[in-house]
């Protein structure tokens, strides 16, 4: 039996247009967050991942939070669900949002293939001593490193992909292209597939992670 990935629960916030999600956002604790329907088997203080998707302007943006409170049914008559305030690192997320729900232009910035919110053992060298840490998230082209001493960007680095269940380790480059100091510290790299089959070896692993997503996911109303 195949080992399962830690997943961060993704939670699925649909709607039909942007003036809609001002209806789910809230404005409390530090950060602000956001309404889901659903979702209540989910205990406070569990990370997230939310996927909020706008289906008249085709655009979908993920941003990190945790659950704060729940609604349970049949309270004043509004639906049961989840307030999840945003992550301390997703500032810039949540004043996006609000700026494209409020009708302002903004800049979305497109990747090339879906990021994971998946947690995968990582080594890598630094100053000639091998380092071991773990992803917090992963897509085909590259991977978030979380980790207290971030490397510098333009580092070209040897990384080893460990996945769960003995799966032989991938070994693959990485060049940093931005890190993070403050709040979730780390790295993010995008992949050189300059080794035969380590290409392919990366879109199995995410492949494999999106089939145990789509496994774990719970799909709320359009709202």
């Amino acid at each position: 039996m195949t080992a399962e990935i830690k997943i961060r629960p993704t939670i699925l916030l649909p709607l039909r247009e942007h003036r809609t999600y001002l209806d789910h956002y809230f404005n409390q604790g530090g950060m602000g967050g956001v309404f889901v329907p659903g979702y209540l088997k989910l205990g406070a203080g569990t990370e997230v991942d939310v996927e909020i998707a706008f289906a008249k302007e085709q655009v979908t943006i993920h941003a990190r939070g945790i659950v704060r409170w729940k609604r349970m049914s049949g309270a004043r008559n509004l639906p049961a669900g989840v307030g999840v305030e945003f992550h301390e690192a997703e500032r810039r997320t949540r004043d996006l949002l609000l700026d494209f729900a409020e009708g302002r232009t903004v800049k979305l910035a497109k990747r090339r293939s879906r990021r994971y919110p998946v947690m995968v053992d990582i080594e890598y060298r630094s100053d000639a001593v091998f380092i071991a840490d773990v992803t917090d998230d992963l897509s085909r082209d590259g991977a978030f490193v979380r980790t207290d001493k971030p490397l510098d960007v333009g580092t070209v680095v040897a990384l080893r992909l460990k996945p769960p269940g003995g799966d032989t380790a991938i070994e693959v480059k990485g060049e940093v292209r931005w890190n993070r100091t403050e709040g979730q510290c780390g790295f993010g790299v995008r992949f050189i597939f300059d080794r035969p089959n380590a290409e392919k070896q990366v879109r199995d692993l995410v492949e494999r992670v999106r089939a145990q997503l789509a496994q774990e996911l719970e799909i709320g109303p359009a709202a």
